[in-house]
């Protein structure tokens, strides 16, 4: 009885520092999951327009259809 009982509190102390070091890890290392030092330029309105004049129109062919 004393043995299940040290057992089960051993594995609740294990959950509760898991769990501490997981959160501990999400709460440091969070911030660097973005990265704010570099931005892509925004297009110019004139270039946004003229790319999607002169892409070709997509066309899709089911696989039913090819050789």
């Amino acid at each position: 009885m004393q043995d299940k009982t040290t057992e089960s509190i051993e594995v609740v102390a294990a959950i509760i520092v898991t769990a501490g070091l997981v959160m501990g890890n999400l709460a440091l290392f969070a911030p660097l999951r973005t990265d704010n030092r570099t931005k892509p330029p925004e297009p110019r309105p004139q270039q946004a327009t003229a790319a999607a004049e002169s892409a070709p129109k997509a066309t899709f062919v089911s696989a039913a259809v090819l050789p």
